[in-house]
């Protein structure tokens, strides 16, 4: 009777944990969903995944388990297109424009575009050519930007910006305009 009892000791323990996975997998469902219907349909490129009327949306899940309920998701893979840029957006040609407000205090904006990817060097002088800041020494893509310059530690007076720029391909574009800070 003893021998019978450790027998089953022994052996019952190790019965449910040999079968414990293959009734966990019995019971796995890999994805499902309630609705009113819905299809997949596909070509050579390009598949649509969809559903109709699903009257449950949302998460719930506890410890083991984790069901969502809502839209499918798009497949992961997919082939989208690649569209030209309008021209309007990229600039066809390097400018430097009058700052805003001028004559400003404390701030003023300072506007530039480059047509393609280039060195862009924005420099700030007085009166007499000293260099007494320099707002921009970067490189930049394609577009148009806006600088905030703000000038506390300066001096009311007239001073002049200078952009200069040199293109991927070697052009280059310098030009200078006036701004007046008044205190």
């Amino acid at each position: 009777m003893k021998k019978n009892t450790i027998v089953q000791m022994i052996l019952v323990p190790a019965l449910v944990f040999a079968f414990q996975n293959r009734s966990e997998a019995q019971i796995k469902i890999s994805h499902g969903v309630v609705a009113n219907g819905g299809g997949v349909t596909s070509n050579g490129q390009m598949q649509i995944v969809g559903t109709i009327g699903q009257p449950i949306v949302g998460n719930s899940s506890n410890g083991t388990n984790n069901s969502l309920g809502g839209f499918w998701s798009l497949p992961l893979e997919i082939i989208t297109s690649v569209e030209n840029i309008p021209s309007a957006v990229v600039p066809n040609e390097f400018k430097l424009d009058q700052n805003f407000p001028n004559p400003f205090n404390p701030g003023t904006t300072i506007q530039f575009a480059v047509p393609s990817q280039s060195e862009v060097k924005l420099s700030l002088f007085d009166i007499l050519g000293r260099e007494v800041a320099t707002l921009v020494d970067d490189e930049y893509s394609a577009g148009e930007y806006k600088v905030l310059f703000e000038a506390p530690e300066l001096s009311s007076g007239t001073y002049f910006y200078q952009i200069s720029i040199k293109s991927s391909t070697g052009e280059r574009f310098t030009k200078t305009l006036k701004l007046t800070l008044l205190k």
